[in-house]
């Protein structure tokens, strides 16, 4: 990505940030910088700017602030103890930053971090979430960053999480597209409007994120619904009378009314062992029950509702 192009997608961040800040109003700006991102461009000598990972050392006694900006690195695999209320946590080393920086958040502040594309949804970032809420810290939205925006130092587009002390039974989540319309998500989320799509902001059940892609997925998934709305749903363990995989180098057994459901790419689903493009070790083995037929089965994973079904995680999916 070039320079320009990353610019650009900075200021598409920066134009939310901004519009934000005018809209809640607040004097007190902590911005907390340990990555390379350079994610918030703030200017203003308003800002209090610490960094590394030592920058708590740099912070006094008492101090609160109206808006914190966590810019940490993502996906770090060390894990450390973290002490959150009368929790002691075991996480990965950038989410304990969260956990050393919200109690500086004023009682009408709002927290804003950068963290990983499926936030909280995996099982140590759930037990964080519990401790936050335990000590009266609530996810508040999640927004996805602006496609590239980490390019080149890296391909992932992280999301920000918003933290505040208001607890709400939903959270607000929409894309950051363009300054423009950046500036009028900041405007929905104060003012507590949604949309019909993320591009306008959408309301969804607190703890239930698990990430953009998966969202986008449910929504066209819902589009395509209708043509099978007569029919009955069931989940893959609900017809499913075993679930079976191999290890690398094995072979399965052909067993009657079976399907081979790919582990990875985007091979088909197939009902016949013969009819497999890759090795064993990359499908599972899923014998269908008396309530379904295999080549049934198949076929509607071969369909374009049953693709983005395998694509949003086949656990629980929805077989019509």
């Amino acid at each position: 990505m070039s320079k320009d192009n990353k610019s650009e997608k900075l200021d598409i961040v920066a134009a939310f940030v901004h519009e934000l800040m005018n809209i809640r109003g607040g004097d007190s700006v902590l911005h907390i910088c340990i990555s390379n991102f350079s994610m918030f461009g703030f200017q203003s000598s308003n800002i209090r700017r610490v960094s590394g990972f030592d920058w708590r050392s740099e912070i006094e006694e008492g101090e609160k602030y109206d808006f914190i900006f966590g810019d940490f690195p993502l996906g770090m695999g060390k894990r450390e103890e973290c002490q959150v209320g009368s929790e002691t946590l075991k996480i990965r080393q950038n989410w304990v930053e969260i956990a050393k920086s919200i109690n500086l958040l004023n009682d009408n502040g709002l927290a804003f971090y950068l963290i990983e594309p499926t936030g909280f949804s995996v099982s140590e970032g759930r037990k964080l979430e519990e401790a936050l809420n335990s000590e009266g810290y609530f996810v508040n939205a999640i927004l996805n960053a602006p496609e590239g925006v980490l390019q080149p130092e890296t391909s992932i587009t992280p999301v920000f999480v918003l933290l505040s002390r208001k607890k709400t039974s939903t959270i607000f989540i929409a894309e950051l597209l363009s300054e423009s319309q950046g500036s009028a998500i900041a405007n929905n989320f104060c003012s507590g409007v949604f949309g019909k799509d993320l591009s306008q902001g959408l309301s969804i059940e607190e703890k239930t994120f698990y990430g953009f892609h998966r969202v986008k997925i449910k929504h066209q998934t819902e589009k395509l619904e209708t043509q099978y709305k007569e029919y009955e749903e069931y989940t893959i363990g609900e017809i499913a009378s075993e679930i079976s995989h191999v290890k690398h180098g094995e072979s399965f057994v052909e067993k009657d009314n079976s399907v081979y459901i790919p582990k990875i790419g985007n091979s088909a689903v197939e009902s016949s062992l013969y009819d497999t493009k890759i090795k064993h070790h990359n499908y599972f083995q899923v014998v269908i029950g008396p309530k379904a037929i295999g080549e049934y089965v198949a076929a509607f994973f071969r369909s374009d509702l049953g693709r983005l079904v395998l694509q949003s995680l086949t656990s629980g999916a929805v077989i019509p």
